[in-house]
């Protein structure tokens, strides 16, 4: 466990955690200091004569120059109060140092998580749901730090303070002291071992009823249409309901099992404590010779009781969260390791062709391949078509493309220059990518069209020269009164169809690609909707490179070249014109 704590943080945290370790053993030291003091001070108000006969306070006492005995118990009593205060003062700075580094482990966790989440390949994310990475980032690390990484600092911090506290009471009182210790030690034990499995499993109820509740919000808010249209609300309250009311229940009974040895606990101390001064009464010296033992006793108890508790607590919270710890650890162990490279403003030109040669390719878990040997040339500014029924490959294809997926074998070239991990990035630089749906954020038109870009980097002018290609500018200056500055909504949800899809094709062309990919961008358009979007993509037609996948026959209607596909293979390639003429499959699509 201890380990798998350590593993989370970087060299630098590590380093920050024994300095806090460190930290807690000073004030483990000092504390355990400012009640020894309260001895000698209790010592001397039951009987004043101890000043005599003290070596170490009569030498306080004359070389201090006290002219009697009461001036100098007060004077024992202020520095007794000073050393508390200062103890208390210094144990509310450790406080604070543990509960930033604490809070601050949540967000370098976090950070994390989410670049190793977000640097793995495309198709990873094909394989893990969005709520469950959600739920890791934002609910698991708070967790895990809340009841791992913070509670671990406290089992050390306070056990150093138990077992110095324990130390000053057999310097104290050793016959009592051993009895006292056994007695707590063995409550404290014995209730850990009795329900140690208990806490493990509540832990691992709690990971899977809060993956479950994250996953039913999700699944809710993004099909919020189709819940309100299938009268599904019912039905996904009661799939929240259940999922939050098992972790509520698991989170409750975690923190009832981590308090119950605390109520056992006060009892034994609350009765020793009533046995003590009772055995000091029925002795020959009476209460006064007791008074210092005691009132050690009383302070210790009041500082020991509370830190064994956090030892037990800790423990076991430690142990509830072990389900938690393993998730987390597992991703970041497991998941490679990246560098951030700064990309450079790409040099990457298309001179000639685009080449796809013998290409063979499937999807992961996938048993058959998606691409069988496939072999495309895409001449410069030129503009591309790919048509076949649904499962043909013609996503796949772009995705290679794109880059989004890797080759089983064949090659896959751009004037000869093979594409490869080394310039990828370089490569996606140059392409715009209009997809079926568009991803819109909830910010304003122009933040939606530089997306990524933070406000004070974004180019207007550069916005207003997409949107115009794009024909949205019109739209946005004549009908919106706050022009690019009009908020969006969340997922675009005051626009329609239409202008998120010319939003979508601005922001591809943002950044001047020299390629443009349209992935069925216009297939959930009507038709008249969708003459208007292509127009605009036919404008650039000669301009830029474009690639076109589509269900609709119409929409690649002025390409250059068109491919049919079918079963992963080209069947047919040609002109609109010359595969209605030589190809049955083709003209049964347009037929359609």
């Amino acid at each position: 466990m201890i380990k798998k704590i350590f593993f989370l943080l970087n060299k630098k945290e590590q380093t920050e955690a024994y300095k806090l370790l460190l930290l807690v053993t000073l004030f483990a030291l000092l504390d355990v200091f400012g009640v020894a003091s309260i001895m000698p001070f209790m010592a001397t108000v039951g009987d004043p004569t101890i000043i005599e006969s003290d070596k170490f306070l009569n030498y306080l006492y004359i070389n201090l120059k006290f002219t009697n005995p009461q001036s100098f118990i007060f004077f024992l009593g202020i520095i007794v109060m000073i050393f508390l205060i200062s103890s208390l003062t210094f144990k509310a700075y450790v406080t604070y140092v543990q509960l930033r580094f604490n809070l601050l482990r949540e967000h370098s966790i976090g950070k994390r998580l989410i670049e190793s989440y977000l640097n793995q390949p495309y198709t990873w994310f094909l394989n893990n749901h969005s709520s469950n990475l959600v739920n890791k980032i934002l609910s698991e690390v708070n967790q895990v730090v809340g009841s791992a990484v913070g509670p671990f600092i406290l089992v050390v911090s306070h056990g150093i303070l138990a077992i110095a506290m324990i130390s000053l009471l057999i310097f104290v009182d050793p016959i009592m002291s051993l009895a006292v210790g056994l007695t707590f030690g063995t409550i404290y034990l014995v209730i850990y071992f009795l329900i140690r499995k208990s806490i493990f499993n509540t832990g691992l109820k709690r990971v899977e009823a809060n993956k479950s509740r994250f996953r039913s919000v999700s699944e809710a808010f993004n099909g919020i249409k189709e819940i309100k249209l299938g009268g599904l609300e019912k039905v996904y309250i009661k799939k929240f309901s259940r999922s939050a009311k098992l972790f509520a229940e698991s989170h409750a009974s975690i923190q009832t099992l981590v308090q119950i040895p605390r109520f056992v606990a006060e009892g034994f101390a609350f009765v020793g404590m009533i046995l003590v001064v009772l055995f000091f009464l029925s002795g020959n010296d009476g209460f006064s010779s007791g008074l210092p033992i005691v009132a050690v006793y009383a302070l210790a108890g009041y500082r020991l009781m509370p830190s064994l508790q956090m030892v037990y607590s800790s423990i076991a919270t430690l142990r509830s969260s072990l389900a938690a710890l393993d998730v987390l650890y597992e991703d970041l162990k497991s998941l490679p390791s990246f560098e951030y490279k700064d990309v450079i403003k790409s040099e990457f030109k298309i001179r000639n062709n685009i080449s796809l040669k013998n290409i063979y390719a499937k999807y992961p878990f996938a048993k058959k391949m998606a691409i069988n040997g496939i072999s495309v040339e895409i001449p410069v500014k030129k503009t591309i078509g790919f048509v076949g029924s649904s499962g043909s490959g013609k996503t796949t294809t772009i995705d290679l493309i794109l880059g989004l997926l890797e080759l089983k074998s064949g090659s896959f070239s751009v004037d000869g220059i093979e594409i490869n991990k080394s310039n990828l990035k370089e490569w996606q630089r140059i392409i715009g990518y209009v997809p079926q749906e568009i991803f819109l954020i909830d910010d304003n038109i122009a933040a939606n069209i530089a997306f990524g870009l933070s406000k004070n980097d974004i180019d207007m002018q550069a916005v207003e020269r997409a949107s115009k290609i794009a024909n949205l500018h019109d739209f946005v200056t004549n009908e919106l009164n706050e022009g690019y500055l009009t908020e969006v909504g969340e997922r675009g949800v005051r626009l329609s169809g239409g202008q998120r899809q010319r939003i979508g094709i601005a922001r591809a062309l943002y950044h001047n690609p020299q390629l443009l990919v349209l992935d069925e961008a216009t297939s959930a358009l009507d038709n008249v909707t969708e003459n208007e979007v292509m127009e605009a993509v036919n404008s650039l037609c000669g301009d830029i490179t474009i690639i076109i996948i589509a269900h609709r026959i119409s929409t690649v209607s002025e390409c250059d070249n068109i491919y049919l596909l079918e079963n992963g293979k080209i069947i047919a390639d040609g002109t609109y014109d010359e595969l209605l003429k030589k190809n049955k499959e083709f003209k049964n699509m347009v037929e359609i």
